[in-house]
């Protein structure tokens, strides 16, 4: 027989959740079964394998009821916003999958840090104040986006970022640091202004939280990519 495992649920939590809360019976009922594949996932908090992400008709034939059934909750807990997706359409735990990512970096920090230390005492230095594992994430992933560099994770964008995890978790943070780089990027979008981290989360968070808005928000009207104008030229007489 194979290991067993436990689902880690944060009863309070999960009861405390207001979109949860607002869904059907059946919904909350699709949602642990959801969190279970989730939970064992490659990735944990994805509802995906190795081979292939889960749709509402392979979640059916894998919990072995109607799809048309499945489909209809997954709408449900979905317009509730009980769960979020990737770029790639993936359904996601928010929660988990944020978990997750903190337990890597975690690993990545801890290995970092030790180096650190060990290179402090060995030269007598004392090591720098303590920072949190979503603080280092969130300032790497914003130097990675290449939009503006800092040197270093200041005590003024530490309490920035702490704000924010407030009322958004890392993953959700990061998403909208991306969107905001993807928009920047994109010849098609007419936002082109450059905010610093601290200045982001204070006035451009909230716009980039979603893809879906923040592409329809700043899209530039009219736009025709430059490899369908080469084209129409091309086509010319």
């Amino acid at each position: 027989m194979g290991e067993s495992k436990t689902l880690g649920i944060d009863i309070r939590l999960w009861r405390g959740t207001r979109s949860l809360q607002s869904s059907s019976l059946e919904a909350r009922g699709l949602w642990v079964e959801m969190q279970m594949i989730m939970q064992e996932a490659t990735i944990p908090g994805t509802l995906a394998d190795k081979d292939h992400k889960y749709t509402a008709d392979t979640l059916a034939d894998f919990l072995r009821i109607d799809p048309e059934r499945v489909r209809r909750t997954l709408e449900e807990l979905e317009r509730n916003n009980v769960f979020g997706r990737l770029t790639d359409g993936t359904i996601y735990d928010r929660a988990m999958y944020d978990e997750d990512a903190k337990r890597r970096y975690l690993q990545k920090v801890r290995k970092q840090a030790g180096s650190r230390g060990a290179g402090a005492r060995w030269q007598g230095k004392k090591p720098k104040s303590k920072e949190t594992i979503s603080q280092v994430e969130i300032f790497a992933v914003w130097n990675e986006a290449k939009i503006i560099l800092h040197r270093s994770l200041d005590d003024k964008t530490k309490r920035t970022i702490n704000g924010a995890l407030k009322n958004h978790t890392a993953f959700e943070i990061i998403t909208a640091i991306k969107n905001y780089a993807k928009i920047l990027a994109g010849p098609e979008f007419f936002w082109t202004y450059k905010w610093t981290l601290k200045d982001f989360i204070n006035r451009g968070l909230e716009k980039f939280l979603t893809w879906e808005i923040a592409r329809s928000n700043y899209f530039r009207s009219g736009f025709t990519p430059p490899d369908a104008v080469e084209e129409a030229k091309e086509l010319m007489p």
